[in-house]
């Protein structure tokens, strides 16, 4: 069994709350953004699902999102994803399973 915690997107967003917090984002940010892994998934996600996603309706939603209490809380959030003992939550999950069940699962905080 294998958990991964995918941060790529969500350091690159909290990145981005920053920089538009400073005026300073600029377009190859965005475009950093948009190629993570963890944003690939949730836009392949969100489309598998009929939703309407596209990468101008996130930066729109993102950049609403950008005031100094929202960003230093989820980057007290993200502190705690990263704090998680992934090892310890394996073993705990695996007690629960078949002794061959196998389970690869990326999360995105």
């Amino acid at each position: 069994m294998r958990i991964e915690i995918i941060y790529d997107e969500v350091e690159d967003c909290l990145d981005l709350l920053n920089k538009t917090l400073e005026s300073t984002a600029r377009l190859s940010d965005w475009n950093r953004l948009f190629q993570t892994r963890g944003f690939k998934l949730l836009k392949k996600r969100e489309l598998e699902m009929e939703n309407s996603f596209s990468d101008s309706e996130f930066q729109a939603h993102l950049q609403s999102q950008a005031n100094k209490s929202f960003v230093h809380s989820y980057m007290n959030s993200l502190q705690h994803f990263k704090d998680i003992d992934l090892l310890d939550i394996q073993k705990k999950v695996m007690k629960y399973l078949p002794k061959k069940a196998f389970l690869k699962q990326p999360l995105s905080p």
